[in-house]
């Protein structure tokens, strides 16, 4: 699914216009056909009330009017603002509306009208900032009503920006999204608001604008192969990555486990676990391919094991720091040397996180002169340990916190949670479609953090690599919990049902 933000919108519909030779009006008349068509497949004929605001959203509203009207439904519209159309193709709809219907209600009358659906066509991507006074009348009354709620491209107090919204907001039953899906409707808070979403391309080439306008997209089944790293018949185990695991204690070394599978199912050649004896122990019970570096907990790790840990990063292709293994000075010195030193990409989670987090002035130094490729894991509370933010700042603003935190350490960071956030140091953003509450289990994220890693074992970027561990990750808890339920999924269940995805992808299924 490709995804555009909102400010993309004025240069798309000018590229439209100028380049492509398709006017705006022709846009907005495919606008009110693929939202009358939305309607139409959910509800029978009826009476529509349409709340148009001035801008080219209102004038969606007023096209959408007529192409109801042609299926059978009553529509009435009502110019919220009383003051027309701005500009010249919401005129012409607003005039074609007029000559059929009679001119709209006024926002009074709109209040006092009855309609079994409501259409919100107020602001759509002209909104920002607080929803005027007018409005909050209209947002009482589609909060107070048992009919069938509608919003074109965007629920008026929803930013579709990065996913945030007004303390009022219009609630919907169905958003259809013009053009391209808004990004921010994809993250939470704004996915709550939102309802059914359906996009109406309005007949654009989306594969082509992406290139001219660097539009994001959804990692899908179909689109996964091309993030995979290619792998060539004539290879051995060294042709494919090493991980270097510096991961679990013997409070969690199921943690240990589950990344080094993680890794191995998602293709690395090696995976090498530093760690306790313990765990090592443990490890090999259940996965015997492992290779191994015994050392003393990270709390007292001596300068001999340290060295012997850095020596062995130097060997490796991908450098994976923290599951499970307990928050310490020794394991915060070991990350400070490690971003220090020249190198394969480090992926830090969990603990890692919070040791940073305990010297939260020398971690952004480290961060900022990184001389290796970074990719953070966090869950909102280790993002807010890190950066002093709150969780609650965080989650209502979980989109433009990402985008911003990944551009500010330099970093690829993937926020997990529902619709887990992949942000990186160039200012790219994808949001996951995929997961559910079947990942609320203690040792999911050690799996998503290993495939991350034997990924980027094997070539591939940061941001391809955690886009499509976050995709694989989620559509393997999906896969499993059709089977199991969401209450019955175990992160162990994970590995193997990811590596039957990459299968799938890989022969084309």
């Amino acid at each position: 699914m490709i995804t555009v933000l909102p400010h993309q919108i004025p240069q798309i519909d000018a590229y439209a216009e100028n380049t492509l030779g398709i006017p705006t009006r022709v846009l907005m008349e495919r606008a009110g056909e693929g939202v009358a068509a939305a309607i139409a497949e959910r509800q029978g004929p009826c009476a529509v009330l349409i709340f148009c605001g001035g801008g080219n959203n209102g004038g969606d509203g007023y096209a959408a009017a007529l192409a109801l009207g042609k299926r059978g439904f009553s529509p009435l519209a009502v110019d919220v603002f009383g003051k027309g159309q701005k500009s010249e193709a919401g005129k012409h709809f607003l005039a074609a509306y007029t000559a059929l219907y009679g001119a709209p209600l006024s926002l009074s009358e709109g209040l006092a009208a009855k309609g079994d659906i409501l259409v919100d066509a107020l602001f759509g991507t002209g909104f920002s900032g607080v929803l005027p006074r007018e409005v909050k009348a209209i947002v009482a009354r589609f909060q107070e009503s048992d009919a069938y709620k509608v919003a074109v491209d965007i629920p008026s107090g929803v930013d579709g920006e990065n996913g945030c919204l007004d303390w009022t907001y219009i609630p919907v039953d169905m958003t259809v999204s013009l053009c391209f899906v808004k990004q921010g409707l994809l993250s939470y808070p704004a996915k709550e608001a939102v309802g059914e979403l359906v996009n109406c391309d309005l007949g654009l080439d989306g594969k082509a604008l992406q290139e001219v306008f660097s539009l994001s997209e959804t990692v899908e089944k179909e689109s996964l192969a091309a993030l995979l790293p290619p792998r060539a018949a004539n290879s051995h185990k060294g042709s494919f990555g090493r991980v270097l695991g510096i991961v679990g204690s013997a409070r969690y070394p199921g943690a240990a486990l589950l990344a080094a599978e993680g890794a191995l199912r998602a293709g690395c050649g090696l995976f090498t676990l530093a760690s306790e004896g313990k765990v090592i122990d443990a490890a090999l019970l259940r996965t015997p391919e492992i290779l191994t570096l015994p050392l003393s907990p990270l709390s007292s790790l001596s300068e001999s094991e340290s060295a012997a840990v850095l020596t062995s990063a130097e060997g490796a292709d991908a450098v994976l720091v923290g599951c499970g293994c307990g928050k310490s000075e020794g394991l915060c010195r070991l990350l400070l040397d490690l971003m220090g030193k020249r190198g394969a990409p480090l992926v830090i989670d969990a603990d890692g996180l919070n040791a940073l987090a305990e010297d939260r002035e020398a971690a952004e130094e480290a961060f900022f002169c990184a001389r290796r490729p970074l990719v953070l894991t966090p869950h909102p509370l280790e993002l807010a340990r890190l950066t002093g933010l709150t969780v609650k700042v965080i989650q209502e603003n979980r989109l433009s916190v990402a985008k911003d935190f990944a551009a500010c350490w330099r970093a690829t960071l993937v926020l997990k949670g529902a619709a887990t956030v992949v942000a990186s140091p160039e200012g790219e953003a994808s949001v996951s479609t995929v997961g559910s509450s079947a990942l609320a289990k203690g040792g999911s994220g050690d799996v998503l953090a290993g495939v991350t890693a034997g990924l980027l074992a094997q070539g591939a970027t940061p941001y391809d690599a955690a886009r499509a561990a976050v995709f694989l990750h989620g559509r393997a808890a999906d896969a499993l919990a059709a089977r199991l339920s969401a209450y019955g999924v175990l992160p162990s269940d994970l590995p193997r049902e990811i590596a039957g995805l990459i299968a799938d992808a890989v022969q084309g299924k």
